[in-house]
């Protein structure tokens, strides 16, 4: 892979990561924002209860964290690989390499395998 290529493929999974952060975003936003319209609009907040505030907040945090897991493993396996950002002989992602030290050297600092050519 030539210097040039692997920085068109490390702005393509930029692009990626911030399209898909903004989604997780959302889908995190959005049930916080339709319960607080649902009290809104009963205007009775105590008709749920301190319980049922509680229970759903423990939902929220829930999903959530699914959600955070789920990206976090989104952004380390499944974008270096449909991305093309792989050893091609140990099949790790590039990423997880000291980027310094790869681009200099051009060497995977996992298995040697030269990687990057000149």
């Amino acid at each position: 892979m030539k210097r040039e290529e692997l920085l068109q493929r490390l702005q393509i999974y930029k692009r990626e990561i911030y399209r898909r952060a903004y989604v997780v975003l959302l889908a995190g936003l959005l049930p916080v924002i339709i319960v607080f319209v649902v009290i809104a609009l009963e205007s009775d907040i105590l008709q749920y209860g301190i319980w049922g505030i509680i229970t759903f907040f423990a939902a929220f945090l829930l999903f959530m964290t699914g959600l955070i897991w789920w990206f976090a493993v989104m952004v380390n396996r499944w974008i270096p690989k449909k991305v093309g950002l792989l050893c091609p002989e140990c099949n790790t992602p590039i990423l997880k390499n000291k980027v310094d030290e790869f681009m200099k050297s051009g060497l995977c600092t996992f298995c040697g395998a030269k990687i990057l050519e000149d």
